[in-house]
């Protein structure tokens, strides 16, 4: 935080790029792919800091404050990255209204209330409504010149298949008898079954509200303008893959020979080394045994996963590509994949027992520490003190 501080005051370039291709910016809504700015986002961050003294803050307090800046600092960046004032007004929809891409896909509205379900099993409905700047953000896209023939909107993903909702009991219909957030220690209380399909089930009625007030607003611009706009249903790409609530082998990815699903990540200790060596020269290390579509959150996708989505978008737009080859490629750059960190199954482990102690906390955690996690508790400290050089 202090470095990006210093880096902002400056007003230097932040990359030799004038700007990126990519301008999305993880965490923000709708509104603010029209109004949020790199000069906005600056000054925010600016207020957030400017009654702070970083050596002062408690581990906790940094981790608050860390959490509320990474939408302001990733926008500075990702929106002006030259630092130039020419574009430190410009929003994501300036750029694009300025760049005036052939090809535009977007990808919003999980910000609206989807995230928290997958994350911390909220029971919140989806709905067309809690869109905020929806048909601002349609109207905007529908006036786009010409010269972008093809704008492709990404509808709203299957809930109930993120790695991060674990199923608990028998599989029915596609659901469990209930989910609980493996990531999240505050979510202590299980979604049921039945209430995450009906969550879908909105997901579902908002996607075709989606498409059918998108296509309203186009047309109104123009007749014939909603032929250049094209939707990739997310939700049926999920669902494509969701091996977690099936159970159902075709529904799992390969690449290679690696075999890639929607469960939460686990691994094995593996050796590192070619297969003659001799075990005492080659290192230690973990082996991917299950999940690997999403990444260690179990919210968004591993390397893998882009790839699978790229894949399917680019089949989707008629663009020729080795898939296989691209899922191979990603596999091997995704060191949580390529080179599993066992250290994750304690962290698993902390975040289970965390769960536990919130449903009663009048329990004491140190008390009820089975064998096995106190080993994997000790094994954790050691991983956090080594990582932090500590000694």
């Amino acid at each position: 935080m202090k470095s990006w501080q210093k880096d902002l005051a400056r007003g230097e370039p932040l990359s030799k790029h004038l700007c990126f291709d990519n301008i999305g910016i993880a965490g923000t809504k709708i509104p603010d792919l029209m109004q949020r700015s790199a000069a906005s986002s600056i000054a925010e961050a600016e207020s957030r800091l400017s009654d702070k003294d970083l050596d002062e803050c408690s581990i906790a307090d940094i981790a608050s404050l860390a959490a509320s800046l990474h939408i302001p600092f990733n926008a500075a960046f990702t929106l002006n990255p030259s630092m130039k004032k020419k574009y430190a007004s410009w929003s994501p929809m300036d750029w694009v209204e300025q760049r005036r891409p052939k090809r535009l896909i977007v990808q919003t509205g999980h910000n609206h209330g989807l995230f928290n379900v997958g994350f911390s099993a909220s029971r919140s409905l989806i709905s067309y409504a809690s869109l905020d700047g929806a048909d601002e953000l349609a109207l905007r896209l529908a006036k786009l010149p010409e010269e972008t023939g093809e704008i492709y909107w990404m509808l709203l993903p299957k809930v109930s298949a993120v790695a991060n909702l674990i199923a608990k009991g028998s599989l029915n219909d596609g659901y469990g008898e209930e989910y609980r957030s493996a990531f999240n220690p505050s979510a202590a209380q299980p979604l049921a079954g039945t209430e995450l399909a009906a969550i879908d089930r909105s997901i579902q009625d908002t996607n075709e509200a989606i498409m059918r007030r998108f296509r309203e607003i186009f047309e109104s611009v123009q007749p014939g303008n909603a032929k250049r706009l094209w939707f990739i249903d997310t939700y049926e790409l999920l669902t494509k893959y969701d091996y977690k609530n099936t159970g159902i082998e075709e529904k799992i990815i390969h690449a290679g020979k690696q075999r890639i699903n929607n469960r939460r990540l686990d691994g094995k200790s593996s050796y590192i080394g070619r297969p003659n060596m001799d075990t005492r020269k080659r290192k230690r290390g973990g082996k991917l045994i299950d999940g690997g579509f999403q990444s260690a959150d179990g919210m968004h996708p591993s390397g893998v996963g882009y790839a699978v989505f790229a894949s399917d978008i680019m089949h989707f737009m008629g663009m020729p590509h080795d898939r296989q080859k691209l899922l191979v490629k990603a596999f091997k750059e995704d060191r949580l994949l390529d080179r599993y960190p066992l250290q994750l199954d304690s962290i698993f482990s902390i975040i289970d027992l965390l769960q536990k102690f919130e449903k009663d906390p009048q329990q004491e955690p140190s008390l009820k520490l089975q064998e096995k996690e106190s080993m994997e508790l000790n094994e954790f400290i050691g991983f956090m003190k080594q990582s932090l050089q500590i000694e």
